[in-house]
């Protein structure tokens, strides 16, 4: 149910309230067990987030890689690829 829900919710938004939308459902994947799904959602999500330099989704997709500390790697490699990419851009 929703899912059905965050499908009709991402036509009537804006690219950032979309990209903050997503990075919710990713959090409902997660209570799910579909950490995949969750983790590629928040990738697009911070995408989406960094084209619009949207500092607050950004945070929400941050504040979501840090509630899942201690989840399979494999899941979070390209989220946390993302993250520490634009960390580093920041920092030189």
């Amino acid at each position: 149910m929703a899912m059905d829900a965050f499908a009709q919710a991402d036509a009537a938004r804006s690219p950032k309230q979309a990209a903050l939308v997503a990075v919710e459902h990713a959090r409902v994947l997660v209570t799910g067990g579909d950490l995949d799904q969750a983790c590629a959602l928040a990738v697009a999500a911070y995408d989406v987030g960094t084209s619009c330099q949207s500092e607050r989704v950004q945070q929400a997709v941050r504040q979501f890689r840090g509630n899942l500390s201690g989840q399979a790697p494999r899941f979070t490699a390209e989220l946390d690829d993302r993250l520490h990419s634009t960390y580093t851009t920041r920092s030189t």
